[in-house]
């Protein structure tokens, strides 16, 4: 699987689609929701307006009669061929471009920036996507920010996981499990907390240990995650990408 994270994307789009594209164009259309962050970058590099389709282009400065029709991704290209239906009714001349594609639809759009038939998951969108019902997400990191007080099974760090940590990506669909170093002493202040923010999910699997002590002499916090889902390494890259960012 194929991890994309906003800044990869940012750099095919000034390396790999940039280099391809006429300067002809005045506006730049998106492609509701995730077509419109690729379809911002562009527009501000290419000094045009900017617009959400099926709306008039009004943010920018200058606007050729020419358009560029953008969305993020294609697998099949259903979604872009919906698109276009709606960009004919403009009665405009347009390009049409997507930053990554899959092969069997690459011959939708003029321009691509990548081609490949390998599963992928972006940092944009992946918390809104069907697929993200068979994913087991981390918590702390991931879902929320990690707790700043230290765990030692006192009264502090009970009051940050309850009221402390803020929500960092909430997963918009319900989804497989939740797998936290968390110990089930925490999983009351835990499950009120994702139900508060309204986290849907199946299982909620915690450290079995009473203490944080008993949890640090047995030492098994990564065992414990591999064991159930080796997609939960996806979230780990994410985790590395808002750390470097």
């Amino acid at each position: 699987m194929i991890f994309k994270s906003i800044n990869d994307l940012y750099c095919d789009i000034i390396n790999k689609i940039i280099l391809q594209l006429p300067r002809d164009i005045g506006f730049v259309y998106g492609v509701p929701r995730s077509g419109m962050l690729p379809a911002t970058i562009i527009s501000t590099i290419l000094g045009v307006k900017c617009g959400l389709l099926g709306s008039q282009a009004q943010i920018g400065a200058r606007g050729e009669n020419i358009a560029l029709l953008v969305d993020d991704s294609m697998h099949k290209g259903g979604a872009m061929l919906k698109a276009k239906k709606i960009m004919d009714t403009y009665n405009i001349e347009y390009y049409s471009c997507a930053i990554y594609t899959y092969s069997a639809a690459s011959n939708l759009v003029d321009f691509y920036a990548e081609l490949n038939d390998n599963k992928k998951i972006y940092q944009w969108n992946f918390s809104g996507i069907k697929a993200t019902k068979m994913f087991s997400w981390d918590l702390d990191g991931v879902i929320c920010t990690n707790p700043s007080a230290y765990d030692n099974d006192g009264v502090a760090y009970q009051n940050e996981i309850i009221s402390g940590i803020k929500p960092l990506f909430l997963p918009q669909v319900k989804i497989h499990s939740i797998i936290t170093n968390r110990i089930e002493r925490w999983r009351s202040e835990t499950v009120e907390w994702l139900k508060r923010f309204g986290v849907q999910y199946e299982n909620l699997i915690m450290q079995p240990y009473s203490t944080a002590v008993e949890r640090r002499l047995n030492r098994m916090q990564l065992n414990l995650k591999l064991k159930f889902s080796e997609i939960l390494i996806v979230f780990y890259l994410l985790k590395a990408v808002i750390i470097k960012q």
